[in-house]
């Protein structure tokens, strides 16, 4: 089963163009999408058995393949907190949201590891030891004590999109426009504006994007209006 399966077209909440329609996208570089990257490229390494971000994986699939099993019927609560938000977990922490800001607890007891009041954000996502944010930009914090690694400087007159982590880098939709940041220090590494689709007769139509990236089989996912499209998340 590959990791971008109906769960995910569905999450990614369009559906792919129609035959007999072209379509090309325009950005800061100006190419159009040409042949797609390896599929079998992992989007995060290592982070396969974990929800590591709040819709599961980088495919926003909200399923993990080789999840821990166990009897639905014997579950009950060990813990319970009070939170605003979407959840990820990692290692044995959860990441969350409160009121207050974000919080890291101990996925055992609740007990709290850390916690960040200065920070607005929603939907954590976990790569490597970094923990990624959205809400009125992308927020990097360091996952050992909640500490700002960096901030984008987007300036959305909204909020983010929901973003995906993935192949080292941070992809998210802001004001209609995708963007692909670095993972390390949120440079932005391309950027595409709007997709142009030809219909069958000749006509073009430029949007703007619309729904949240995803991540899987080598590619980075985007819909507009017309149709869902992939990108290689290097260039």
């Amino acid at each position: 089963m590959t990791a971008w399966n109906r769960r995910s077209v569905l999450a990614a909440g369009a559906a792919f163009a129609m035959s007999g329609i072209a379509s090309t996208v325009t950005g800061s570089e100006g190419a159009d999408v040409a042949e797609l990257p390896d599929p079998g490229v992992d989007p995060n390494p290592g982070m396969d058995e974990d929800w590591a971000s709040f819709a599961g994986n980088a495919g926003h699939a909200r399923f993990i393949e080789d999840g821990h099993a166990f009897d639905s019927k014997a579950l009950k609560a060990a813990w319970s907190v009070d939170h605003d938000g979407a959840v990820a977990v990692a290692d044995d922490v959860v990441y969350t949201t409160t009121a207050d800001g974000v919080v890291a607890l101990g996925a055992a007891d609740g007990s709290v590891v850390w916690e960040n009041t200065d920070i607005d954000a929603d939907s954590p996502a976990v790569t490597g030891e970094t923990v990624y944010l959205d809400g009125g930009e992308i927020v990097a914090l360091d996952r050992e004590n909640g500490s700002v690694r960096w901030k984008s400087e987007l300036g959305p007159e909204e909020w983010t999109g929901s973003h995906t982590v993935a192949y080292d880098g941070v992809f998210v939709v802001v004001d209609g426009t995708l963007y692909a940041l670095e993972a390390d220090d949120g440079s932005v590494r391309w950027r595409k504006e709007s997709a142009i689709v030809e219909s069958g007769d000749g006509d073009e139509h430029e949007s703007g994007f619309i729904t949240g990236a995803a991540a899987a089989n080598g590619v980075v996912y985007a819909g507009t209006e017309t149709g869902t499209f992939a990108f290689d998340p290097a260039t």
